[in-house]
C-alpha cells in the first residue's frame, strides 16, 4: 500500500511539477559549499563541474545584509551565522528541485543532513516562506 501511495504521489504531484518548467531538474546531487554570501545564497562545487556554482534557496526569502534598517541587517547577520554553523557541521548536503534563472544562478532545495534548509530557516524565524507577499523585516 505504501509503495502504491509513493508511486501515486510521484506521478500526480512531482512529475507534473517537473514537466511544468522544462528547466527544472528532478535529479539530486551532492554539493560542497565553498562560500556563504547570505542565509539563502551560496557558492558550491557540484559533481562533474570544474568551477563553483552560485546557488539560491527555493521556498524562502531571508533578510538582506544591506537591510533597510538596523533590525534587518542584524537579523541577516544572525541568519548567515546560523547557516554557516549549520553547514559547517553537516555530513551531507543534497540539492534537489534545481532550475537555473536568466543569470545562470542555480535555484535549488537544499537538504542538510536530511533537513530542508529553507524550512529550518523559516522555523527559526530567520526566513519567511516564498513566494508570499514580502513583508518588511523592520517592523
Amino acid at each position: 500500500m505504501l509503495k502504491a501511495l509513493s508511486i501515486f504521489i510521484l506521478l500526480f504531484f512531482y512529475i507534473p511539477m517537473a514537466t511544468a518548467n522544462p528547466q527544472l531538474t528532478t535529479e539530486s546531487q551532492t554539493a560542497k559549499i565553498t562560500a556563504i554570501y547570505s542565509a539563502d545564497h551560496f557558492s558550491a562545487y557540484l559533481p562533474e563541474q570544474k568551477e563553483s556554482t552560485q546557488i539560491r534557496l527555493n521556498g524562502v526569502y531571508t533578510p538582506s545584509l544591506d537591510g533597510q534598517c538596523a533590525k534587518e541587517t542584524e537579523l541577516a547577520l544572525k541568519a548567515k551565522a546560523f547557516v554557516t554553523e549549520y553547514i559547517k557541521n553537516a555530513k551531507k548536503i543534497l540539492l534537489t528541485e534545481q532550475t537555473h534563472d536568466e543569470n545562470k544562478i542555480l535555484w535549488a532545495t537544499m537538504y542538510v543532513d536530511g533537513n530542508n534548509l529553507s524550512y529550518v530557516l523559516i522555523n527559526k524565524n530567520l526566513g519567511r516562506k516564498w513566494p508570499a507577499p514580502k513583508e518588511s523585516w523592520c517592523h
